[in-house]
């Protein structure tokens, strides 16, 4: 691995969720979307989230918009 594509994976996403979940910063997972989160404001913007909401309508077979709860899918 070159230097490059070292820098570039240390700045990815997966591996900074996954270095700050070693360090017990992260301690919420939504299973549904498979994301970590730091705090509760990441929780809340998370369930109120398009992509969030769009995978709990079709998790539960949902076709209206209004159909979701908007907590749905997490766990500690």
């Amino acid at each position: 691995m070159t230097r490059f594509n070292l820098r570039e994976h240390e700045a990815g996403r997966k591996h900074r969720d996954k270095v700050a979940s070693n360090a017990g910063e992260k301690n919420v997972r939504c299973q549904l979307c498979d994301v970590l989160l730091a705090s509760e404001l990441n929780v809340a913007q998370h369930y109120a989230g398009k992509q969030h909401l769009h995978r709990l309508r079709l998790s539960r077979g949902c076709s209206g918009a209004r159909g979701a709860i908007a907590g749905g899918g997490m766990v500690n």
